[in-house]
């Protein structure tokens, strides 16, 4: 190991990455690997990158372990009055960079502007320390921009830091020696600058004894040179603009102090240190939830899986935090397998390359993962006691970790109302699943922590597919070895096992068809039970638990765990299934569309032969899946005269919905109405009148269903009519259900203007890989409007929806349409320019911040 890398260091010098460099590697604590390249264990380093999680952010966490902040904190507790309180953010938003607040170079641009005389070394100190204030008064004023989590930002740490010194009466350099330094036994810390600085002619580059000149260009930002004195430091402007106490900058340390600390993280992680509580680590540490998709974690960036940096270093579990710095200097914390990692070089101040630092810092964590051993085709992380499979008689208590989702709430209600003693947690709870979680008699916890198993004492754990192995409480739970479960395998034992699972798969269409599945057989006297992902409007929830041997469930092809990435619907044991279509969904799962049918084609083979698959024979590949199963196989579709089992004759919509006569094989078997538009819910219905056939229901009783279905909130939902116009709620993203949504609303609104304004969110939509799709969706709309989707970190750069080439190919084809990034300039936009009698077509799978409440206080109530 030692040999590869230092010979690795080495290699960073002489081809000019770093002018020194020195790495320190623990593993459990104990000394894996020291090594030098020009530095020695003396060698001080600029530790900019470093200074959030090293510093900030740590003495933020020992300032909350002394009850002195805390993370719900508002900015305004601090900064009264300015645009960042304005916005509700707290010192959490700016730890996990949800502050919305602008990067620093473009903040410290208007600086340099505002305060000229600040970026002189012969500035005088009290002037510094004025303008310094003026400073963190500014980056407090910065208006939010963006959307939560989309940047890195500097700026919210200067905020931070000022709140920090505020709050403990300490200037941030002694608060740091003070509450962090100090009690971890580091060496590092915060220095002022001396007001007369060494005259310029005693600055000399690394490695060089000319005098540094300033290069063209170079007069402004890192300005100031290396010193031989300091044996590797280097001064960045804003460091010494800032008095040495940036949030980006103004800490100086070694190697070995940077290894120091994080054997202290993972020590604090693991069972508390003189800094703060376990608890209170393993929280700070958490992945960010408030952000989906986010990695960062108390002042920690570590890259996701998609980012140039995180396909380098695809050996690190999600369970490691860490940072890599602009300047070089990095550190990695693997907290599952108890190893750390510094990394200290220092930057070039003439010509250089963060590009070369940025491709040498991964190449180092994989050889040290490598060289130990520990990558991840030779290691297995324990889980815990994992279940596939328990006796439902042989538990009684059973807490939710990742209770408030809508598919584990609705789970929780139905085991309480199976009668479990049930209780859950989750980092917040809101309504509405609040207040169902309360008229259940469900003990709710938050935030997530160790004491909530205390007061819980589960026989058994269930684990959403949102929690992370970093989790305080799944991190509990395998170190007490509790059994635990994913939901779709508790979904499996408690409720399936001994009833006829009736199961909802594909791209399209799940939550309207089984919700409708599920009132059918309701309504024939079945009394069965089902599980749905939306809210049904016939029952007001999300579940149903009957007697009857029949159990409906939503079956999902999204990974099912951490411990668990098979898809969710291979648990549901099904002996009838509804395949409604397949197309490439989920991205950040599926790398391509075999890769998508594979999961599908491992779900048929689970229907017996003595079972049934209805698929519907407008996607031929859904049906080439289904005939690879032992089970019998029908075929439907909506179109008349289609080629299938179950097909619709004499279809005609209207106001109240949709007419058809249905026909089996070609023979007629009556007319139904469904209280719904749209050839894909036509479709879907005839799927469910398939599977009902197969289950034995009569013509008669299916019809009885479909006209008394009230269907599922967020599909075609009318949300409210103001003025004149319509405003329609539905949760289309894919290419395929924008333009079949579009269509079914054309339909039922045959005569008037139609608006579509869509919010791209979810992971695939993001990307650009259905980018011709959706210019072929939105035809029917007379105008489109468009959210830019915010930056994420699963969407690799490069690969991002066009929304501004979307929008040119729309109005190429005689469509009004535009992007906007602000949801509220969005919302004005729609609003101004309503009209009596326009239909207003909102599709998003998220809340699209709020657009539809905020378009109907907007919208004018008319004459």
């Amino acid at each position: 190991m030692s040999e590869t890398l230092q010979r690795l260091l080495d290699e960073g010098v002489a081809s000019g990455v770093f002018p020194r460099g020195r790495a320190v590697v623990l593993l459990d604590g104990r000394l894996a690997f020291e090594g030098s390249a020009n530095a020695s264990a003396e060698t001080v380093f600029d530790l900019a990158s470093l200074t959030k999680p090293l510093a900030t952010a740590a003495a933020f966490l020992a300032l909350w372990g002394r009850g002195v902040v805390s993370p719900q904190d508002t900015i305004a507790r601090f900064f009264p009055g300015t645009p960042l309180a304005r916005a509700g953010a707290t010192l959490e938003d700016v730890l996990f960079h949800r502050a919305r607040l602008p990067a620093f170079v473009p903040f410290f641009a208007s600086a340099m502007r505002a305060f000229p005389r600040l970026f002189r070394p012969d500035c005088p100190a009290l002037l510094r320390e004025e303008a310094r204030r003026e400073v963190v008064r500014a980056a407090a004023c910065c208006e939010p921009q963006g959307p939560a989590g989309a940047l890195y930002s500097d700026i919210g740490f200067i905020v931070l830091g000022e709140a920090l010194a505020h709050a403990s009466a300490l200037p941030l350099d002694a608060l740091f020696e003070e509450a962090v330094a100090r009690p971890l036994g580091l060496q590092a810390r915060f220095r002022r600058l001396s007001a007369t600085p060494p005259p310029l002619a005693d600055f000399a580059l690394t490695g060089s004894s000319r005098p540094r000149e300033a290069a063209p260009g170079q007069e402004g930002m890192w300005k100031l040179p290396v010193h031989p004195s300091r044996q590797g430091e280097v001064d960045d402007d804003n460091a010494w603009a800032m008095d040495g106490v940036a949030g980006h900058a103004g800490l100086f340390g070694s190697a070995d102090d940077v290894a120091l600390f994080g054997q202290a993280v993972l020590d604090g992680f693991r069972r508390g240190n003189a800094l703060a509580p376990k608890e209170l680590w393993q929280r700070a540490l958490r992945r960010d939830q408030g952000t989906p998709g986010s990695t960062r974690t108390m002042g920690f960036d570590t890259p996701s899986p998609g980012s140039s940096a995180g396909q380098h270093l695809g050996q690190l579990p999600p369970g490691a935090v860490g940072h890599l710095g602009f300047t070089g200097t990095s550190l990695w914390v693997d907290l599952a397998r108890g190893l750390v990692v510094a990394l200290c070089t220092n930057r070039t101040q003439l010509g250089r390359s963060n590009l070369l630092i940025r491709e040498f810092r991964p190449r180092f964590h994989d050889a040290v993962i490598e060289a130990l051993g520990l990558h991840r085709p030779a290691m297995q992380e324990d889980h815990g006691n994992v279940l596939e499979k328990i006796r439902p008689s042989s538990v009684r208590r059973i807490h939710l970790v990742g209770v408030a989702g809508t598919g584990m709430g609705s789970f929780a209600g139905m085991l309480k109302a199976a009668g479990y003693q049930v209780t859950g947690s989750d980092e917040n709870v809101y309504p509405p699943m609040s207040e169902m979680l309360k008229a259940w008699g469900i003990r709710t916890f938050t935030p997530y922590s160790t004491q909530n198993l205390d007061q819980a004492e589960p026989d058994l754990a269930i684990i959403g597919n949102v929690i992370r192995r970093v989790n305080p409480e799944a991190t509990e739970v395998r170190a007490r070895r509790l059994p635990q479960m994913s939901f779709p395998a508790a979904l499996g034992s408690f409720f399936l096992g001994a009833r006829h699972s009736v199961v909802v798969a594909g791209t399209h269409g799940k939550t309207t068809t089984s919700a409708l599945m599920g009132h059918v057989l309701a309504v024939a006297g079945r009394d069965p039970s089902f599980l749905v992902g939306g809210v049904t409007r016939n029952y007001e929830g999300n579940y149903r638990l009957g007697k009857g041997e029949h159990f409906v469930v939503e079956g999902d092809e999204y990974d099912t765990a951490y411990f668990d990435k098979g898809p969710k619907f291979l648990h549901y044991q099904p002996r009838t299934l509804i395949l409604t279509s397949v197309e490439l969904d989920h991205a950040d799962i599926y790398r391509d569309l075999p890769h998508y049918e594979s999961a599908f084609e491992r779900l048929v083979r689970l229907v017996p032969s003595g079972g049934t698959i209805a698929v519907s024979n407008q996607y031929p590949n859904a049906r080439r899946l289904a005939e690879s199963s032992d089970a019998r196989v029908v075929t439907y579709a909506g179109v008349d005269g289609a080629s299938a089992d179950f097909t619709p004759r004499k279809l005609r919509f209207g106001e109240e919905g949709a007419r058809f006569e249905v026909l089996e094989r070609g023979e007629p078997r009556g007319e139904v109405l469904l209280p719904m538009t749209g050839a894909h819910n036509v479709e879907n219905a005839l799927g469910v009148y398939a599977a009902a056939r197969a289950l034995g229901l009569a013509h008669e009783e299916i019809c009885r269903g479909f006209e008394s279905f009230l269907g599922v909130k967020r599909r075609q939902e009318t949300r409210a009519e103001i003025g004149g116009v319509v405003v329609i709620d539905d949760f289309a993203h894919h290419p395929t259900a924008v333009r079949e949504t579009i269509l079914a609303v054309r339909q039922r609104f045959p005569s008037r203007r139609l608006w579509a304004v869509f919010e791209p969110r979810s992971n695939t939509s993001r990307r650009n890989i259905h980018q011709e799709e959706y210019a072929r969706s939105f035809a029917g709309a007379a105008l489109v409007r468009l959210r830019v989707p915010e930056k994420h970190d699963k969407v690799p750069v490069g690969e991002e929806l066009d929304v501004g080439r979307l929008a040119a190919a729309l109005a190429g084809q005689g469509i009004d349409a535009a992007g906007e990034k602000d949801v509220d300039a969005l919302v004005r936009q729609v609003a101004a320019g309503a009209a009596p009698g326009d239909v207003i077509l909102v599709m998003s799978n998220g809340s699209f911040g709020a657009f539809i409440d905020k378009l109907l206080a907007q919208l004018p109530a008319g004459p």
